[in-house]
Order: C-alpha cells, then structure tokens, then sequence
C-alpha cells in the first residue's frame, strides 16, 4: 500500500468514525430529553408507594382506624385490599425503576462509544492536510489547481474580515445616528414648545437638549471617519459638520426673540434631515456590506468543497 492509499484508508476511517459520532450524539440527546420525564415518574410512584405502604402500617398497629376495621369486623378484608394497593404501587415503582435503569445503562454505552470516536474530525483534518501537503510535494497539475484554490480561499477570508470589521463599524454608527435622531426630536419638541411662552425652565430644557444632540453629534462624526475607513466602495458623508450655533442659543436665552427661536428650530430641522440622510447611507453601505458577505461566505464554501474533493481523489 502506497502512501496516498494509505492516506485514502485513513480519510475513510474517520468519515466513518464521524458519521458514527453524529449518530451517536443524536443518541444521546434523544436518551437524555427521555431522561427527565421518566425521573419524574419514578419519583411520582416512590411517593405513591410510600403513601400506600403507610396505610398498610396504619392498620397493622394500634390505632383508631385499625380498632374501628376490627369492632365492625372490616380489619381483614381492609388490611387484604391496602396491601394489594401497596403491591401494585411497588410493582409499578419497580418497573420505572428498572426503566431508568436501562436508560441509564444506555447512555453510558452511548458516553464509551462517543469517547471511542472523539477527535476523528481533528483526525480527520490533518490526514487530509497531510495528504494535501504530498500531493503538492508531488507536483503537477493537481498541485497548481491545489495553489490556486488555496490563494482564492485566502482572499475571501480577508475579504471576509474587512466586511466584517465594516458591518461592526457600521452598526455602531447607525446605532448613533438613532440617537442623535431622538435627541433633536426632543430638542424640537422643546423648541417649539418655548415659542409658545414654555418660559425660562423650558429654555434651560431645550438647550440642555441641544448640548446633548451637539456631543452625540461629535461622537457620531467620529464613529463615521472610522466606518469610512472600513469602506471604499461605498460613499459615506464622514466630513459632514451638523452643530447648533452658540451665538444664536446665547440670544435666545437672553432676549427670548421669537425669531431666533424659530431660526435655532429650523437649523434642528435642518440637522435631523441631514442626519436621516446619514442614516440612510449607512443603512445602504451595511445592506452592500452583508450581501458581499453573505457572497463570499458561499465562494468560500464552494472552493473548499471544490479543495476537498481535488485532496479526497
């Protein structure tokens, strides 16, 4: 037996060792859902087994319910029919028990087979790398096809990792994005309400509510420069500036000029539309980012297939 037969042995040893383990964990899990049912029904019949027993016990020794059976002469034919009902109690306890029993046993058997074949995928690995590495050693056109697989393997994991890195940059962006939407909706909400005469208390809300827009708004820049850097065929607005002006709340607050407010109100407007179109773009860059993934995930797949079945012959 030559090498690459001997390589062809092993492979389909551990293909069969694997099948087996397959089984056998289905096995297993089918023995173990039965388990918990049948513990609860043993412990149902120990408790009935018991409770009858008592009862037998109760009329054997001096007690109320055993002088009464015997004055009415009823002691006998009772006591005949407790002891048949704790008969049939410990028959039945006895039969769960045995039932457990030989689950019990089976799934050792099962844990013993399963200990037998553990590993035969990680054996099965490296045979197969092991015979992989031959053929390439051995040269020729199975070889180069081997190299060539290999290289467009490579390439969609990296792939794979840059799309991955974009979708996290991505999702944390547009997480931001929501907020920033939620805290101008709040911002405006007050906004308007203090061009109706909200007063002084509205005024300190409404700009707590835009400082707290601003900062989200930077962190939002900031998370978007790092989402571009994962992207290039995508195009993100990553140098948009949206802020409110400090000049205009400084008015507002001291000179309670309606014009101003409606200004500052439409400059809010003005930056939820800006970032709803941010949003949006981010929502398409991660849609383009998932079906590149998804793309290669099956390239992927397809070329090791294609790698397994060039090493299996």
């Amino acid at each position: 037996m030559n090498a690459m037969e001997e390589f062809d042995r092993k492979l389909r040893l551990f293909q069969e060792q694997m099948a087996q383990k397959n089984q056998l964990e289905a096995r297993r899990r089918s023995l173990q859902k039965q388990r918990g049912p049948l513990e609860e029904k043993e412990r149902d019949l120990r408790r009935r087994l018991y409770a009858e027993q008592a009862d037998v016990d109760r009329l054997n020794r001096r007690s109320l319910a055993a002088l009464f059976y015997a004055v009415t002469g009823q002691k006998a034919g009772k006591l005949a029919a407790e002891e048949r009902e704790a008969l049939e109690a410990a028959v039945r306890h006895d039969a769960a028990v045995r039932e457990l029993e030989s689950l019990d046993a089976d799934l050792h058997r099962t844990a013993e087979a399963l200990c037998a074949v553990s590993g035969c995928e990680r054996l099965y690995a490296e045979t197969l790398e092991q015979k992989k590495q031959a053929i390439r050693m051995a040269g020729g056109a199975d070889a180069e096809r081997i190299d060539r697989l290999e290289n467009e393997l490579s390439a969609c994991a990296n792939v794979k990792r840059e799309a991955e890195e974009a979708i996290e940059a991505g999702r944390r962006a547009q997480s931001l994005a929501e907020s920033v939407l939620g805290a101008l909706d709040s911002a405006e909400g007050w906004g308007t309400w203090d061009l109706v005469g909200g007063g002084l208390m509205t005024d300190f809300i409404k700009h707590d509510r835009i400082d707290s827009a601003q900062e989200q708004i930077e962190m939002l820049q900031v998370q978007l420069r790092r989402f571009s850097a994962e992207l290039s065929d995508v195009k993100v607005f990553a140098d948009m500036q949206v802020c409110a002006d400090g000049f205009l709340r400084f008015a507002d607050f001291f000179f309670d000029d309606f014009v101003s407010a409606w200004m500052v109100l439409d400059r809010v407007g003005r930056s939820k539309a800006q970032v709803e179109q941010v949003r949006q773009q981010i929502a398409e860059a991660l849609k383009r980012l998932s079906a590149m993934l998804d793309e290669t995930e099956r390239t992927a797949l397809r070329l090791r297939g294609e790698l397994d079945a060039l090493v299996l012959g």
